[in-house]
């Protein structure tokens, strides 16, 4: 069965996708070992044909189907980075926007894409993400928008870095081990870098460190990278390339700025140049990933310049990374400061939010409640929420009112907190750990991803023009299965968009959505 989406407010879609969510088996590096996955299309998580293409202000129209054999799973695919104003039912949360999809089943997502940047698209039920289902989603600037030259170079080369792990067991099985208590390797040094110690990297879908990316001498090439991953902040290297970060989530252009490497939390995107002068002698150069202290070093891929070919073998390991150096993005929050970017307005208020949890026993939330999903989307209630206020956290904000929200991290590991439909600046953090002392760049930077140190906070200031319900939660995919997030209601329900025609309902209605499906029975 088909359940309409989008529709009737929207201009006809310019662009339509179909992304078939099935289950998969994938290959490690050595060739040797099967192992369950979930897939887009049957193909390998990050692969680029899965990868979308739009210019910022198409319409998008993506039928996404449940094509899984293994037992009722529902599924769903959030645009991760995408603002969805005046679509909040498009942004793929269930319980939160919309009811999610059945198996067998596929929903219609139809949206104006917007911002300009690198984003991607992942599941957002259970640990489906985790297990595979995710793409890269690029979004060109639209005809006539201001660029910094870099930007408007007509020779510019692209490419898409999309970062996974490569799980040993699926998510949810390894979400009920560590309920049950069990050690599944974490890595901790003086504090929890990871639950789960998955070795393995994919690259673009490529595992074992065998992703190739040729650039010829005399080009000028932007990579545009996605930390995908479920469990770690990663640092990146490109061992001896020259890189420039000039551009960060969520499509905020930076003065340009020569790094070493490159800090990413969980759900952030940077986007950086590599130059390669004319006449430059051919050369590999080694793509590599490290955990936040500079340990469990893999390579990942190999950046072939001119002539050069590929090392052998590629086992995926790596010589540890060298110190950091003075010009490496330790933490991006401070600098670069945004290309043309403008002063964060006053605060009419601050909101404290408390992160709490652990894994004895293992429970992760916000203020001491663990988000349970709500059997009706918050945005489909009217209103009427009708969930256990002990299981959902709500934060009410007014359309343009300017809010801080102070995150208070008292746990041992840090948490990477996503904003779905806004932007915020990213005012200060702070913590016991090297890298967490941090002030905002001036003017501060616009982000939608914020990492959270541990035994320590972040500052965000938010200010919405996007009516709606947003979720807000940790990115560790295991802290948000075991229920930290909350909701950030922006306006009241009658500034809401209503929702489109043939929105899907499900679970117990309260009585104001009932309401209005009899004043309005075409909307349902």
């Amino acid at each position: 069965a088909a359940l309409a989406g989008g529709g009737g407010a929207l201009a006809a879609a310019t662009q339509a996708r179909t992304l078939a969510l099935r289950d998969g088996l994938g290959v490690n590096g050595t060739g040797e070992q099967l192992r369950w996955m979930a897939s887009v299309n049957g193909l390998r998580p990050g692969d680029p044909a899965n990868t979308i293409n739009a210019t910022a202000g198409e319409t998008l129209a993506v039928e996404v189907r449940n094509e899984f054999a293994s037992g009722a799973r529902a599924s769903s695919v959030h645009w991760h980075g995408l603002y969805q104003q005046g679509t909040p039912y498009m942004d793929g949360v269930p319980g939160v926007s919309f009811c999610g999809i059945l198996p067998g089943q596929s929903f219609r997502y139809e949206f104006t894409v917007s911002p300009a940047g690198t984003h991607w698209y992942h599941s957002h039920s259970g640990g489906q993400y985790a297990d595979g289902l995710a793409g890269a989603l690029v979004v060109r600037p639209p005809p006539g928008a201001e660029l910094p030259a870099w930007e408007s170079a007509p020779d510019l080369e692209e490419r898409v870095l999309l970062v996974m792990e490569w799980p040993a067991a699926s998510a949810e099985t390894e979400f009920a081990k560590l309920r049950a208590g069990e050690d599944l390797g974490g890595t901790y040094q003086q504090r929890m870098l990871a639950d789960v110690f998955w070795p393995e990297w994919l690259l673009n879908g490529e595992p074992g460190g065998n992703a190739t990316f040729r650039l010829e001498p005399g080009t000028t090439t932007r990579f545009r990278f996605i930390n995908g991953a479920a469990n770690y902040l990663v640092v990146l290297r490109a061992e001896g390339l020259p890189m420039r970060l000039v551009m960060t989530d969520p499509g905020q252009y930076v003065e340009p700025t020569r790094v070493e490497a490159i800090r990413a939390a969980i759900g952030e995107r940077y986007d950086f140049l590599v130059e390669v002068p004319a006449g430059a002698e051919a050369r590999a150069y080694r793509l590599t990933l490290s955990d936040d202290i500079g340990e469990n070093t893999s390579v990942v891929g190999t950046v072939l310049v001119g002539g050069a070919e590929a090392p052998e073998p590629l086992d995926g390991s790596a010589d540890p990374p060298p110190p950091r150096g003075t010009d490496e993005v330790s933490n991006t929050y401070g600098f670069p400061a945004p290309w043309r970017g403008q002063p964060a307005p006053p605060p009419s208020r601050e909101v404290r939010l408390t992160l709490s949890g652990g894994d004895d026993p293992y429970k992760w939330g916000i203020d001491e409640t663990y988000l349970e999903e709500p059997s009706v989307p918050l945005l489909l209630s009217g209103g009427q929420f009708g969930y256990k206020k002990d299981r959902v956290t709500l934060e009410k904000i007014g359309v343009g009112e300017v809010v801080d929200l102070v995150f208070v991290n008292p746990t041992m590991m840090g948490h990477p907190f996503h904003l779905h439909g806004n932007e915020f600046w990213v005012m200060e953090t702070w913590g016991e750990f090297p890298g967490s002392n941090v002030t905002a760049s001036d003017p501060p930077q616009r982000r939608d991803t914020v990492q959270v140190p541990p035994k320590g906070g972040a500052r965000i200031r938010v200010q919405s023009q996007n009516p709606g319900v947003w979720f807000l939660h940790c990115h560790v995919d295991f802290h948000l299965m075991a229920g930290m997030a909350l909701v950030l209601q922006v306006g009241e329900p009658g500034e809401w968009p209503r929702p489109p025609a043939g929105t899907p309902v499900c679970g117990d209605a309260p009585g104001e959505l009932l309401r209005l499906a009899r004043a309005a029975p075409d909307l349902f």
